[in-house]
């Protein structure tokens, strides 16, 4: 009987053995399982994340595309007014080689007169505009520079030649003139 007891506690030793390495076994498998899952999920994530920089990256360079299309100076400024951005007319406007080096090189369209204006309109919140002077290549031309706060901080700016117009606007105030001459006469 003794017997039958020892063997009866070694057949239930073994059976709860088999549960215990059953039920470890088990949960070394979901363990496993669950790494697996996560790194699957750490893989897409990174995917996502890569393709989604790529879709910006290839966003913001459409952007540079069309702006350095654009036959008009177009700049962009930090809160603190410095340069951050320069299309290829603004490059060619402040004589030089690249937008790179134009702001590098720190070149303003209009000198002094283009930092006031960004403060001003820094300041009043509102798009500003004011003719000036530059010399680009070798003609002196008449530009309309104009500053505009953006909602999430900074500036952006264009200048526009108004060279011919304001040559139009001389000629017809000549005219004007002449013929008024004429009539008093």
């Amino acid at each position: 009987m003794a017997d039958q007891g020892l063997l009866i506690g070694c057949v239930a030793a073994l059976g709860v053995a088999s549960i215990a390495l059953a039920a470890a076994w088990f949960a070394e498998r979901r363990k496993r399982q669950l790494t697996e899952q996560k790194h699957l999920y750490v893989v897409a994530a990174r995917q996502l994340a890569a393709r989604a920089e790529a879709a910006e990256r290839a966003r913001a360079d459409l952007y540079r595309q069309i702006l350095d299309a654009l036959p008009i100076p177009v700049w962009r400024r930090a809160d603190d007014l410095t340069l951050i951005y320069a299309n290829a007319a603004y490059a060619k406007a402040v004589g030089a080689e690249g937008p790179k080096e134009a702001l590098l090189s720190k070149l303003e369209l209009g000198a002094q007169d283009a930092r006031r204006l960004a403060r001003r309109a820094r300041r009043t919140g509102e798009a500003l505009s004011e003719s000036r002077t530059a010399v680009i290549g070798e003609d002196r031309r008449l530009i309309e520079a104009t500053e505009r706060p953006l909602a999430g901080g900074g500036l952006v700016g264009d200048g526009r030649d108004v060279t011919a117009l304001a040559a139009a606007q001389d000629a017809q105030a000549r005219l004007v003139e002449a013929h008024a001459e004429v009539l008093e006469r």
